[in-house]
């Protein structure tokens, strides 16, 4: 009757090995990862748990001046702290109106200058047009298609043989730079990727080690399995319950064991502590102990020997068993795994829709 822990025990891990662990959603993303940052230039750290990083403050991390500019660029309403700042019932303008409105002609600006430009460049680009397509428009003065060719000038001779060099030199040196920021801008963006694919997988599938981490999808399966295992008509919890009946006869023999000789101990202790004429108890003393002589006594050795004993483990695992699997305190920790599957669940959908889908 005493091992009903191991039984106990035996009868979960045969559930857990009966049910098992299904496949992980998104197993493929290991590999994907493994093959995609295999060439990347700068792969993901190793992190060691048990090592200590100190923190950066948000501030002092690299690239914080670039964030804090996309910040500004990013606002969502760049009018509301005008309108905030120059309120339409008061007719007197204020410093703080003005810099707000300085800030958002600014603003204005640098939103406008690539739309001015692409206006530009098509109103130059129909002039062209036109002028290919349409014999009148050829054939204006600034065309004068089919006239006798004009001589040119010595200063446009000058400017072109000037101008053709430059922009030629020019032309070069902007496709030496763009393919070098291109360059740079590939490998960022393959170390982007392969960081964002590091961090799925690991959230997702977990880790073995450099983190240890158990992973969302494996945690939402053995969450599910719990709650199924708590169920209060499953076949566990029968189990325990059934358990937990059959052993009430040890339970209380060990209770009523326990409250004897403690009755016993304060019974002797309070009759040591008496003296008919002169004389006390010896027992009294060798069986409860004594403070003056140090001795420990032979009921506290025996109470000492029972909190050491298997049967006084077994004690506390049922009774722990009997406090939180029974009951109201079943069913809150049954609601609390419940919640807790959930929150994982909407966890994982949110990492999943950010990084995969």
């Amino acid at each position: 009757m005493p091992g009903y822990g191991f039984i106990l025990a035996a009868s979960l891990v045969a559930t857990v090995q009966s049910q098992g662990l299904a496949s992980l959603s998104y197993s493929w993303l290991t590999a994907e990862r493994a093959d995609y940052c295999r060439e990347a230039v700068n792969p993901p750290s190793k992190l060691d748990e048990s090592s200590e990083y100190p923190a950066t403050p948000f501030d002092s991390q690299e690239g914080a001046e670039s964030r804090v500019l996309l910040q500004i660029y990013r606002r969502e309403n760049l009018l509301l702290p005008l309108v905030r700042a120059c309120p339409l019932v008061d007719d007197g303008p204020s410093s703080e109106c003005d810099a707000e409105f300085q800030e958002y002609l600014f603003s204005l600006l640098i939103f406008g200058i690539p739309v001015v430009v692409g206006v530009f460049f098509m109103a130059v680009w129909q002039v062209c047009c036109c002028t290919a397509a349409f014999r009148p428009c050829r054939r204006c003065c600034l065309c004068a298609e089919r006239k006798t060719p004009r001589p040119g000038a010595i200063w446009q001779k000058v400017c072109l043989a000037c101008f053709v060099p430059i922009i030629l030199v020019a032309s070069l040196a902007g496709l030496f730079v763009t393919y070098t920021a291109s360059e740079r801008v590939t490998i960022s963006v393959a170390d982007v990727l392969c960081h964002g694919l590091n961090i799925a997988d690991e959230t997702l599938n977990g880790s073995p080690a450099d983190p240890l981490f158990l992973g969302l999808d494996a945690g939402i399966q053995r969450m599910s399995l719990l709650r199924q295992l708590l169920d209060v008509d499953g076949k566990s919890m029968a189990d325990v319950r059934a358990i937990l009946d059959d052993t009430a006869t040890f339970g209380s023999a060990m209770g009523d064991l326990l409250a004897k000789v403690e009755h016993m101990k304060r019974v002797l202790t309070l009759v040591g502590q008496q003296k008919l004429k002169e004389h006390s108890c010896w027992f009294c003393a060798q069986a409860a102990g004594s403070n003056v002589t140090g001795e420990v006594g032979l009921l506290n050795e025996l109470l000492l020997s029972l909190q050491q004993s298997s049967a006084d483990a077994m004690q506390s695992v049922r009774q722990t068993t009997q406090e939180t699997l029974t009951g109201k305190h079943l069913v809150d920790v049954t609601a609390a795994v419940q919640r807790g599957n959930t929150a994982l669940q909407v966890f994982k959908q949110s990492i999943a829709g950010s990084f995969v889908e």
